[in-house]
């Protein structure tokens, strides 16, 4: 048996299938849900082979940001920018309660995703850069690179397993793939056949691309719960 840790970029491979349920022609036969729990467990150990055992699974995300954390930053733009605050405050009363019930979501998500077999998660960083022509929050996720670069060189380093799966399409992932590979890990890269092109870069740095279809995992869950 070989033994495997697996990598997971959550924004990453969230945004590959958000944009398959979205775009897709077969779209309306994928009912994948991806806020349910059980849902993305399934689909990441459907990437397991039959020769292989499951070391950890890390989890890379960030908790939403708070609306004391969001006031903090529209503080700055009073003076800076008043038209950008005040389109903030329509925007915020608009969508205060749907905000308010996104946040809750998400936090019941990573609280109950770290309960599934082998998952350990990793908590990044969430950061408001500016605010749009609307108003609304320009937010982008940091040090999850970090974080999963250096898990991956301490798993390389320490021969902590015989494979790594790698669930993310970012390129920013180069020096950790090239660190595993030097220290003798096989590195796989895992794709939906359906998302995102993975670009040739990865592929240079990987040994295998391990191709699934968000289709067929989607018929295999329905099959599984009908059952």
């Amino acid at each position: 048996m070989k033994k495997v840790a697996i990598f997971i970029d959550w924004e990453n491979l969230r945004l590959d299938i958000h944009n398959i349920q979205r775009t897709h022609k077969e779209r309306k036969n994928i009912t994948f849900n991806y806020n349910d729990v059980s849902n993305i467990s399934f689909l990441i150990k459907q990437f397991i082979d039959a020769n292989e055992e499951i070391s950890k699974i890390f989890f890379y995300t960030a908790l939403p940001l708070s609306e004391e954390e969001i006031n903090k930053e529209l503080d700055r733009y009073k003076k800076k920018n008043p038209e950008i605050f005040k389109k903030f405050l329509e925007y915020k009363k608009d969508k205060s309660r749907s905000m308010k019930e996104i946040r809750q979501k998400i936090h019941y998500f990573i609280k109950h995703i770290a309960f599934e077999d082998y998952f350990a998660v990793r908590l990044g960083e969430l950061k408001v850069s500016g605010f749009d022509d609307s108003g609304k929050p320009i937010i982008n996720q940091k040090q999850v690179d970090m974080l999963l670069g250096l898990d991956i060189s301490h798993i390389a380093y320490e021969k902590l397993a015989d494979r790594v799966i790698i669930f993310c399409k970012d390129t920013d992932i180069i020096p950790a793939l090239k660190c595993a590979r030097i220290n003798g890990l096989e590195v796989i890269i895992a794709s939906i056949k359906e998302g995102y092109k993975i670009a040739d870069k990865l592929k240079k740095h990987s040994d295998r691309i391990r191709e699934k279809s968000l289709l067929d995992i989607s018929n295999n869950l329905s099959q599984r719960t009908s059952q």
